[in-house]
């Protein structure tokens, strides 16, 4: 392996670990402890299962959290509780935000 290789080869690897790490932090704060280790080896299924591409690797692990989290949501999320397809969350005050659930206080 080449020098350059090897170069491309640790930014691919420091990608993995930084989009694993953020996701694991997002299964730890949703789920507790116990299930981030299963959804982190879940989420090392998912990336080994995907095709490569050549580019784009970070593109492509950001890919592999949006599938994982989607996945975990569908199964752990009850349907009361997801933002519907509007954009609305169905028990939000009017004029909340959708993202936080917070009514802005400007005028």
């Amino acid at each position: 392996m080449s020098g350059d290789s090897l170069a491309q080869a640790q930014v691919i690897v420091e990608l993995a670990e930084a989009e694993l790490a953020a996701f694991l932090r997002s299964t730890h704060v949703i789920l507790g402890c116990a299930d981030s280790l299963t959804s982190g080896s879940l989420w090392i299924n998912t990336m080994t299962s995907l095709r490569w591409p050549a580019a784009n690797h970070k593109i492509f692990f950001r890919a592999v959290n949006i599938l994982r989290i989607a996945r975990l949501v569908s199964i752990h999320v009850p349907d009361r509780e997801r933002i519907q397809p509007t954009g609305k969350r169905p028990n939000a005050k009017k004029g909340a935000d959708v993202a936080t659930g917070f009514t802005s206080t400007a005028a």
